[in-house]
């Protein structure tokens, strides 16, 4: 097999590491040759990129890394958008390639386009509902007329990029039947494979290590921690995680708050506008880089995992929740998150409230204690037969035979 991989998002961004580079890494174990296009933020590439370059070339994988365009906005984009499709369509003839897989939407374009004019085969490696969540995360306003008019288009392309793969991977059991609506797709053309983690990266630290780490952050070894890792952005209801935090204080007088995120500055903002009322000291706001993050993950009691709900959440799956698991530790999440209600219950993982009102969160702060005894070895154990990359590596696998038998 010879393949084109595409992605808009970078190799060198933090989703590369967990979400890309270990897939493109097993694929390219089976193929003849194996091609990958992405486009890389200029601080990283200059910080990283001929490290990384080496090391793909060593593992038989080439590499064409685009500048990702920071200004200039939709023209920004728009120029990206046509050097996808230049490269792209460069490298397909040039190297006579049979296989596009394309990650996202944005990819999922050039995809589409190669599948029509050179009737490749064509992966479509959905990682949500795109078009949807460009309007939760405010970066469409409906209210708009230009805006208005990008999402339908985007729904019109969306559809096409559907219809026209030969093979679709999804996060989530949860968006199947949506996406069987939105285009014309047989089930048995769609693969679920939910967001991984590494459990030989994401491992339990010994109890000395965990107290050692807690005791340089000045936290007790008898404090409950809440955890918060990740983004802060509208998808995310990090004000919810901050009103348990708080609320939980007057059950748990040990309880304490820990958020660890690349936008530090901005969770500081918010904390200050939400708990000017309440002791500063209840909160510790850290940044991590992912080789720091796990020893910030071992000394959570409970992981909190708040996220809007809305339609397009029926395709996430938390990258966190599965790095967590694969520490042994316990999350708390809202119920309507892609395959999360289902999950908690399988592996008895923590608890999914039903909404994020003050009773629901009430609730949750009267179960911490039982939460907290969820996590450990057992839950590792459990979490590894979904969550390992092993798992994911496979299916992915069994995406390619099933298309070159095709």
């Amino acid at each position: 097999m010879r393949i084109l991989y595409i992605s808009y998002d970078g190799l060198l961004d933090p989703i590369g590491a967990s979400q890309i580079l270990p897939y493109i890494k097993n694929i390219a174990s089976i193929s003849q040759s194996f091609y990958v296009v992405s486009f890389e933020k200029k601080n990283r590439y200059d910080a990283g990129g001929s490290v990384l370059l080496q090391e793909l070339n060593l593992q038989g994988i080439s590499w064409r890394p685009l500048t990702f365009s920071m200004r200039f906005g939709f023209f920004g984009k728009f120029y990206d958008l046509l050097k996808m499709y230049a490269v792209s369509l460069q490298l397909m003839l040039q190297y006579k390639l049979e296989i596009v897989h394309a990650r996202g939407h944005v990819a999922g374009q050039i995809g589409s386009f190669l599948k029509l004019i050179l009737r490749c085969k064509f992966i479509f490696d959905f990682r949500g509902l795109w078009v949807d969540e460009r309007v939760n995360k405010g970066g469409w306003d409906l209210s708009k007329n230009f805006d208005k008019l990008q999402y339908k288009l985007f729904k019109i392309v969306e559809r096409t990029i559907i219809n026209r793969s030969d093979r679709i991977i999804v996060l989530t059991e949860a968006v199947i039947d949506e996406l069987m609506n939105l285009g014309n797709i047989s089930k048995d053309h769609i693969s679920v494979i939910p967001c991984c983690a590494d459990f030989d990266h994401f491992s339990p630290h010994s109890d000395l290590k965990k107290k050692e780490f807690r005791l340089m952050l000045g936290i007790k070894s008898d404090d409950l921690v809440l955890g918060y890792l990740g983004s802060i952005g509208p998808m995310y209801r990090f004000e919810s995680y901050v009103k348990l935090v708080v609320l939980s204080r007057s059950k748990h007088r040990n309880v304490r708050g820990l958020i660890v995120t690349q936008d530090a500055p901005n969770a500081r903002k918010i904390l200050s506008s939400l708990t000017h009322s309440y002791d500063q000291n209840l909160f510790i706001v850290a940044s991590a880089s992912r080789e720091e993050v796990i020893n910030y993950i071992n000394i959570f009691d409970v992981m909190i995992n708040f996220l809007t709900s809305s339609y397009a959440r029926l395709a996430t799956s938390p990258t966190r929740n599965a790095e967590s698991f694969a520490c042994g530790i316990p999350v708390i999440c809202n119920q309507g998150i892609g395959d999360v209600d289902k999950h908690t219950s399988i592996l008895d993982s923590g608890l999914t409230i039903p909404d994020l009102s003050d009773q629901s969160l009430l609730g949750a702060m009267n179960e911490l204690e039982v939460i907290r005894s969820k996590g450990g070895l057992r839950l590792r154990v459990e979490a590894k037969k979904i969550f390992a990359l092993e798992i994911a590596e496979q299916r992915y696998k069994n995406v390619y035979s099933d298309i070159f038998i095709d």
